[in-house]
């Protein structure tokens, strides 16, 4: 059963800007009805164009991640993008909203796709190896309990967490990737570290 914890706020709603769009449609359809033989002409080149180069426009399929991210998806009808956040180093908190300002939150780690994330983490090894990283665990009401930044409970155990984690009482509320084992532990939030992101 989710928890309602400190550490866990949800995402701030997204709003988009819908003023205009009535007006901009009217224009579009003003447009369409002034279309000149040129257009035309134009448009019957592109085409022309697109199939003496061999594009198949059905083939063609959007990124299924956004820019930056990197797609861990193992069954298409559930997506996962990652992003492994290395502008900069900061507190669990700052890099959770850093997450958030990207549209995600801070990663989810469970089953497959820790050992996803630890194996690509090893094939990254110049830049990444000695790298430690927040992902989105946070301490809850009793100790030694944690849960997700979703209020889901993390499974515990080794792995994905170390031996001897969680080890830090009431002090140590965070949840991060942390070289050089890559199992979970449990940090002090003023941690300076990257973040692994998910959309």
């Amino acid at each position: 059963m989710p928890h309602s914890h400190s550490c866990i706020h949800p995402k701030a709603p997204v709003t988009l800007q819908t003023e205009g769009w009535a007006a901009s449609a009217e224009h579009s359809t003003a447009q369409h009805d002034t279309t000149t033989a040129a257009d035309m002409k134009l448009v019957a080149l592109l085409i022309a164009l697109t199939v003496a180069v061999g594009i198949d426009a059905a083939a063609v399929t959007p990124a299924p991640c956004p820019d930056g991210f990197v797609d861990f998806t193992t069954d298409p009808s559930t997506p996962v993008c990652l992003m492994f956040a290395m502008y900069g180093k900061g507190t669990w908190e700052y890099q959770r909203a850093m997450c958030q300002a990207f549209g995600a939150d801070l990663a989810i780690l469970e089953g497959n796709l820790y050992e996803q994330v630890v194996e690509y983490i090893n094939d990254q090894y110049l830049d990444m190896a000695d790298e430690s990283f927040w992902i989105g665990g946070c301490y809850a009401a009793q100790e030694g309990h944690f849960v997700w930044v979703d209020g889901t409970d993390m499974l515990m155990g080794t792995p994905p967490w170390y031996i001897t984690e969680p080890s830090g009482g009431r002090a140590q509320n965070y949840v991060a990737l942390y070289s050089p084992d890559f199992y979970f532990h449990d940090l002090n939030n003023d941690k300076q570290l990257y973040a692994i992101c998910e959309f």
